[in-house]
């Protein structure tokens, strides 16, 4: 397992900053150590990039093809419709256990295709739903999701789901559970 985060202390960071920064914040503060702990938990040099989609930054290895992590401000309730033939092959079928989830749920206005990965279907419609939807109804919150590979997994499967959510009235009201075992 790789260490853990300490989102708490970059919390404080966020007080008094327009909601607008906090991205920015997270970006350049965050997203490095996740890919310091995606580096040592891969047996392959990753090519990570980040991309931009629908307001939320996506960091993904091209090499391994698969999604590590995900984070934007939440903009309320999305209610665009689905684009079901964009998830029909990507990622790679898990079994029946699993679903092809969205990192950012399509409610909060996340997409298909980068967006997607296997997910335990009880996770997705049970414990990982009830931070996407207090993300749903705080716009202008910070949203993230983390997806935590072991250095033996070459797979698209995560072995590990992280999410939090820095609330926008109180970003030290920072809700992160504990990992979620995939």
């Amino acid at each position: 397992m790789i260490p853990p985060i300490d989102y708490a202390t970059f919390a404080t960071k966020l007080i008094g900053k327009p909601h607008a920064q906090w991205p920015q914040l997270f970006d350049k503060q965050i997203v490095p150590k996740w890919c310091t702990g995606y580096r040592q938990s891969t047996t392959v040099a990753p090519q990570i990039v980040a991309v931009t989609l629908d307001g939320f930054v996506n960091v993904f290895d091209i090499n391994r093809q698969r999604l590590f992590g995900v984070f934007g401000l939440s903009q309320g309730k999305h209610t665009g419709a689905r684009d079901s033939s964009r998830m029909a092959d990507h990622p790679q079928s898990a079994g029946a256990d699993y679903h092809r989830g969205h990192a950012i749920a399509h409610t909060l206005g996340g997409g298909t295709d980068i967006n997607l990965f296997s997910q335990r279907g009880k996770l997705n419609i049970g414990e990982f739903r009830r931070l996407e939807r207090a993300a749903v109804a705080d716009p202008n919150a910070l949203y993230f999701v983390r997806l935590i590979y072991n250095k033996s997994n070459s797979g698209q499967l995560p072995d590990w789901i992280e999410q939090g959510l820095f609330p926008s009235g109180n970003p030290k009201g920072l809700q992160t559970p504990p990992p979620f075992k995939n």
